[in-house]
């Protein structure tokens, strides 16, 4: 039942599958291929379901790019298929039969570097043949494959892609601690003796749950669960956890059906306790979404939320009880618990709630819940790409003339075969539509295939050609040789497209819509420098010739506090971010200092920088007052991510921005963020990844301090 006892061999196709070819090639932002990486290929099963678990139920191979950067794998049917890139969080959405899908499909990767490390025993014996793994974060969701063995000597060496890895190794009945990787060799010893847990599960009915999935946690750092295994249960419902760091363990169990179950057990090293969970029976809703002209309503996720689903969930969290709609409209929601329940119904791709139940459920009810939404769809296809997943579409309403008004906007993705279906409010009699291309590096052309249209009850059709792309190509020569390996990137009203310079002058960008941007180069060592770069016609090539940094100087700023100081140019690009009491050297020229932070009143301060000078700039005394915000929550609305992130903007009472700032996770169901603001009134808005939003207004003083609290909740 180890990750390691099915990560190595394609499965056999499923019986009356239809083998479908699927090559990638794996290269870096410079196109330049990227050998030896290993990446896991799934069958996606529902829509949310859990990428660990695809692993244990479905088709899977693990497979390792060849010396051209390639993957080649058979797939068992038509379907979407995720390419995993085995250590990281990046995974790429494949649809089979696709356009390219044979003939191949290039995935930009993250940059790759070497991990190089030795596996020894307590006693510093090197061991041979011992796995080693890697993860973006220590106990992540990810399923352990590994991506090596140490050779004879003990040592190993692999590429990884992505800045921060940790890395582990296992084998003989012993395991090490996960390390992070580092410019220096890593060291694993197998100083942990493994333990085991045998796991019996029943269902509701007494009988043995076959294939049944059960999770193991351990807990780490802050109390937080964390999976470090998954297995199927076999025809007795049975199922083996070898492998276990001794301690405490979390085992949750689940299938299909029945309401999930949760024990704690101690596990000892050498020893193999046994474990009996008993599901519960659960309860069932059903029914049909449509929209306001009675149309069924596709790709809706109905989700349940209560707390026995929570606590019971893999990964705290609450998609792993959803159910998403049919062509027809249709969904099934199945082991649901008894007691209050309360049912979601969100649009696909958005966080915005169309709707939601409270229902009072028994255990083993089957309920009908139909749904009616006041929606309407607009249907279409995107034609002209190979690949439409880069695309998306932005549907904007019109005036009878076909005049935009840009009060709303509605953003969706374009399916793997074309086709989009995206919801819009009622009234709405006449939209602008257009595709614009999305994806990594972003692209700074705002749309490829533009239309207006009136009749919204006809299928939309948007053609994308070269000609309607209304775009540019920018090639920029820079001549020192320290911006060898820079980062090079075009900024436009916070969009940007970037590349790394390689070992010639030259670099390009195409697909550059007109306008005015800032070219930002920041070399390997922190330098930054900028230059104004202005697109005046459509399908004309830009040449910037010559280009180098000025003289340089030096920036130290001096103040007491906490404090984020953050620097950009003329035009309003981002340059650098500047460190209290430190020596930042800049190009010469004329910048803007951003003072924000818990101790100091927002104030943007210009500087200058002398060429071979030092500037030291005043930073003004402000009256103010420190403001703590705080805003909690209800657990149950977040259903994104348990550590989803908080962005807060500040209005004066003209409406001008203040001072923005972020909130990386919560604390104790709640986000709490502190910044000096002066005498005045100002408006707070926040918004969470999850969907969650608060707003106000808070009256300051100069004198007293701020404890402002709001309650996030849902649109």
């Amino acid at each position: 039942s180890r990750p390691t006892d099915y990560a190595g061999s394609q499965r056999s196709p499923a019986a009356g599958a239809t083998p479908v070819a699927l090559k990638v090639q794996l290269v870096d932002r410079e196109g330049t291929a990227q050998p030896g990486l290993t990446c896991r290929v799934v069958k996606t099963g529902g829509e949310m379901a859990l990428f660990a678990v695809k692993c244990v139920r479905d088709d899977s191979s693990s497979l390792m790019s060849d010396a051209d950067g390639w993957i080649a794998f058979e797939g068992h049917g038509s379907g979407a298929y995720d390419v995993w890139l085995v250590g990281t969080n990046t995974r790429r959405r494949v649809n089979l039969p696709g356009p390219a899908a044979a003939t191949g499909i290039t995935w930009q990767i993250p940059p790759v570097h070497v991990v190089k490390g030795h596996v020894r025993a307590p006693d510093g014996t090197a061991l041979a043949g011992i796995d080693i793994y890697a993860s973006a974060s220590a106990g992540s969701m990810d399923v352990a494959v590994p991506v090596a063995q140490s050779s004879h000597d003990g040592s190993f060496a692999f590429p990884l892609a992505g800045a921060r890895t940790f890395v582990w190794a296992a084998g003989d009945g012993l395991c090490s601690h996960a390390s992070a990787t580092t410019d220096a060799d890593v060291e694993l010893g197998l100083a942990v003796a493994a333990a085991s847990l045998h796991v019996t599960v029943m269902g509701a009915g007494g009988k043995p749950a076959a294939g049944a999935v059960v999770a193991g946690f351990s807990t780490v750092s802050g109390g937080m669960l964390r999976p470090v295994l998954f297995a199927l249960t076999d025809d007795h419902g049975t199922a083996l956890f070898a492998g276990l760091p001794p301690g405490e363990l979390v085992v949750v169990a689940r299938n299909g059906v029945d309401n999930s179950v949760r024990r704690t057990v101690v596990v000892n090293s050498g020893a193999t306790p046994s474990v009996t969970l008993r599901l519960n029976p659960g309860a069932a809703v059903a029914g049909r979404v449509v929209d306001t002209t009675g149309a069924p309503v596709r790709r809706c996720a109905v989700f349940a939320q209560a707390p026995q689903l929570r606590a019971n969930s893999f990964d705290g969290r609450l998609y792993d009880r959803v159910a998403w709609t049919d062509a027809d409209g249709r969904y099934t929601l199945t082991g649901l618990p008894r007691g209050n329940v309360r049912l979601r119904l969100t649009a696909w791709g958005t966080k915005r709630e169309l709707n939601y139940k409270p229902l009072q459920l028994e255990s083993g009810e089957r309920r009908k819940l139909d749904w009616r939404i006041d929606q309407r769809q607009l249907t279409g296809r995107v034609e002209g790409v190979t690949d439409p997943t880069r695309y998306s579409v932005t549907v904007t309403p019109t005036d009878p003339s076909g005049h935009v008004l840009p009060v709303y906007r509605f953003v969706e993705a374009v399916e793997p075969d074309g086709t989009f279906v995206m919801l819009v409010p009622p009234r709405f009699s006449a939209v602008c539509v257009h595709v614009a291309r999305t994806g990594s590096p972003a692209p700074l052309v705002f749309y490829h295939a533009r239309a207006v249209v009136r009749d919204l009850k006809k299928p939309i059709e948007l053609t994308v050609s070269p000609a309607s792309s209304g775009c540019a190509t920018v090639t920029a020569t820079l001549l020192d040789e320290r911006d060898r390996r820079a980062r090079v990137a075009l900024v436009r009203n916070g969009m940007h497209t970037s590349k790394t310079l390689g070992s010639s002058s030259h670099i390009t960008f195409a697909g550059v819509a007109v306008g005015q941007y800032s070219l930002r180069v920041e070399r390997a060592d922190g330098f930054v420098w900028t230059r104004a770069v202005e697109v005046v016609a459509e399908g004309r090539s830009v040449h910037l010739g010559n280009l180098a940094a000025a003289a340089e100087g030096i920036l130290v700023v001096e103040a007491q506090g906490e404090l984020d100081l953050r620097l950009r140019d003329s035009r309003g690009c981002a340059v650098r971010n500047v460190a209290l009491a430190t020596a930042t050297a800049l190009e010469a020229g004329s910048y803007e200092l951003l003072v924000r932070g818990a101790d100091a009143v927002p104030q943007t301060i210009p500087v200058t920088i002398e060429a071979g000078g030092e500037t030291r700039p005043a930073l003004a005394t402000q009256r103010g007052a420190r403001c703590v915000f705080e805003f909690r929550f209800d657990p149950l609305d977040n259903t994104t991510d348990i550590r989803a992130e908080l962005s807060i903007a500040v209005f004066d009472a003209k409406g001008g921005l203040v001072v923005d700032g972020r909130v990386r996770q919560p604390h104790e169901q709640a986000y709490r963020w502190t910044q000096t603001l002066a005498t005045g009134v100002y408006r707070i808005d926040a918004v969470a990844a999850w969907g969650g939003v608060a707003s106000g207004t808070v009256r300051v003083d100069g004198k007293t301090p701020v404890n402002w609290n709001r309650e996030l909740r849902l649109r």
